[in-house]
């Protein structure tokens, strides 16, 4: 049994940027409107529903409700309690947009003020380029080895990766090991999460925040230069 969050279809028919024919995700939430969302059982045959409530909700598929999300700001975003917020802000993220909502909890009935953190920053254009070695992959195979120095900024990235896909669609450019430009204490990953320092972590750990989620990544792929 999981939670989600999303947006009514009464919600959905109330905004003005959808009932003019627009269409693009990243246009609405360019315009940063206010939202009210509701939070509801993943498992719509349950028969019991939880009262507990987190600082956290996963943000996905609309499964209950007609017609379907708006979808997330980006796959790189965060639905938190406002005290989750504040706790965040003490710490260096980065480069991010924040979205207040108000979210309605069906088990509970209660409405509460949150927030939605969405990164903006995009998965490479934060490493530190003069000191990334990187691999040319397809479906984890490695095919070529570039040294430190041969990839010089995110542009040049960009520009390499392009050129190696006219060549194979399914290759990849990925770093050896993800070197930071910054000590950021969160940040978007490749694999479509978000990476948390160890201390951002225990200070959510410490501060009893419901809803978190933690998995341990392999030693030595993130570095800070």
């Amino acid at each position: 049994m999981s939670w989600r969050a999303g947006i009514s279809k009464q919600e959905y028919e109330s905004i003005d940027y959808f009932k003019k024919g627009g269409f693009s995700v990243n246009e609405f939430w360019d315009l940063q409107q206010s939202l009210k969302m509701i939070v509801w059982l993943h498992d719509r045959d349950s028969k019991s529903f939880l009262t507990e409530e987190f600082d956290t909700y996963v943000w996905l598929g609309d499964s209950l409700h007609d017609p379907p999300i708006i979808g997330k700001p980006t796959s790189f975003s965060l639905l938190i309690s406002e005290v989750a917020a504040e706790i965040l802000s003490s710490f260096l993220l980065s480069r991010h947009r924040v979205y207040p909502v108000e979210l309605f909890n069906e088990a509970t009935g209660v409405w509460k003020p949150f927030m939605i953190i969405q990164f903006i920053s995009f998965v490479f254009e934060e490493l530190d380029y003069k000191n990334c070695e990187f691999l040319l992959q397809s479906r984890k195979e490695i095919l070529e080895h570039y040294d430190v120095g041969e990839i010089t900024n995110y542009q040049h990235y960009l520009s390499e990766q392009e050129e190696r896909r006219k060549e194979n669609r399914r290759v990849s450019l990925i770093p050896k090991t993800f070197i930071y430009t910054k000590p950021y204490d969160m940040i978007p990953s490749v694999v479509g999460g978000i990476l948390s320092s160890r201390t951002l972590k225990e200070s959510i750990e410490k501060n009893g925040l419901k809803g978190f989620e933690f998995s341990q990544i392999p030693d030595g792929l993130i570095q800070i230069s």
